[in-house]
């Protein structure tokens, strides 16, 4: 790998930090311009720079490639592009709520009721798949616990991550990760 490709790589993981910080906390960013600007389109984000960050402006398909490099990242690419719009939608809403003239509406009141409805439904959903990924877990445990094979113990295990990540998955960025989920619980 050359110099140039570890640079790009920087780069993308640099993007992805951002993006995870604009999706939990999007009233710093929100007066960002260029960032918000940038969260529109996949391009406009390969095309994004803050040096203070070390991000730096490449070409889309020069993002794509090198965000299948990031370690720290499942899904390459496709994760990214999922997490700039989980980050943009964060700032939009963000700014709908932090507009004075839009919280004095009927509209906006009925608005933010369903949207809150909304993610009510969503969250109960996304707690049921926990729930059965939980009590699949726990079954995996009692398994590996009574295998004798350390290969077959090997592959349970295996399995059973794969299962508690493809739970993760549904869950909104930036918690649909282990990692970024045992960040945020420290932290709290």
């Amino acid at each position: 790998m050359n110099a140039q490709s570890k640079l790009n790589i920087k780069s993308v993981a640099a993007t992805l930090k951002l993006l995870r910080e604009v999706c939990t906390t999007p009233q710093k960013y929100i007066d960002v311009h260029e960032l918000v600007e940038a969260l529109r389109s996949q391009g406009k984000l390969a095309n994004y720079q803050d040096p203070t960050r070390a991000i730096k402006p490449m070409s889309l398909n020069t993002f794509k490639s090198s965000a299948e490099e990031v370690g720290e990242l499942k899904g390459g690419f496709v994760a990214i592009d999922k997490l700039r719009k989980e980050a943009a939608a964060a700032i939009e809403k963000t700014s709908v709520v932090l507009d004075p003239e839009l919280i004095d509406s009927n509209a906006a009141k009925k608005r933010a009721i369903n949207e809150l409805h909304a993610q009510t439904m969503s969250l109960k959903a996304t707690n049921q798949v926990f729930l059965r990924a939980i009590e699949r877990v726990l079954l995996d445990l009692e398994d590996i616990a009574d295998t004798t094979s350390a290969s077959l113990r090997k592959r349970l295990k295996s399995e059973s991550e794969e299962r508690i990540h493809a739970a993760l998955s549904v869950n909104s960025p930036p918690y649909d990760s282990v990692q970024t989920a045992a960040i945020k619980m420290t932290k709290s």
